[in-house]
């Protein structure tokens, strides 16, 4: 996350902590994130209406953690978002969201 975030001048939205019989497990995750002078992108409710960038559809952490974790909050990845783009890798959502042809990236 902190590389994330000194590199392509991002914050944090939501993150999705594993806790499995009280300890959190710290292999696999998921973050959800925007340029940090998005100051109308505060918490995860604020992404109605925004373009959301994931690497693939089908990949774990890069798509569907976050858009179960949408689906968790009320939100409809498909349905609620402007729009939803797959860049095909990490790092192109990355460029995306620092580019502006996204609002949130998928991570």
């Amino acid at each position: 996350l902190s590389c994330m975030m000194s590199e392509f001048d991002v914050a944090p939205i939501a993150t999705r902590r594993n806790i499995r019989q009280g300890t959190e497990v710290l292999k696999y995750g998921s973050i959800i994130y925007a340029k940090k002078d998005r100051d109308d992108i505060n918490d995860i409710q604020d992404l109605r209406g925004k373009r959301l960038v994931a690497s693939t559809i089908t990949g774990t952490g890069a798509c569907q953690i976050p858009w179960k974790e949408l689906e968790n909050n009320g939100i409809s990845m498909m349905m609620d978002s402007r729009q939803v783009l797959f860049a095909g890798g990490l790092q192109a959502v990355a460029d995306a969201v620092r580019d502006g042809h996204g609002d949130v990236g998928f991570g």
